[in-house]
């Protein structure tokens, strides 16, 4: 799957919450972490990798994991 267009364009355009690594330091190791969201795969692991937050994270479910997403 191709990243979309609009996501190539503008992930440079993308910044995290202050406190969000910090948070995601405490939480690791100690819970199960995991992304649920009716967004594509690609653009989630995209945008995780490009924020250097894909390690925190034990699984992605994404919207096309399933016959009758939102998405």
């Amino acid at each position: 799957c191709a990243l979309p267009i609009h996501l190539k364009n503008n992930i440079d355009k993308t910044s995290l919450i202050d406190g969000v690594k910090e948070l995601l330091d405490f939480l690791h190791g100690k819970y199960v972490l995991v992304i649920a969201t009716g967004s594509s795969r690609i653009i989630v692991e995209k945008t995780l990798s490009y924020n250097d937050l894909s390690y925190y994270f034990n699984f992605i479910v994404a919207g096309e994991d399933f016959k009758n997403s939102k998405a």
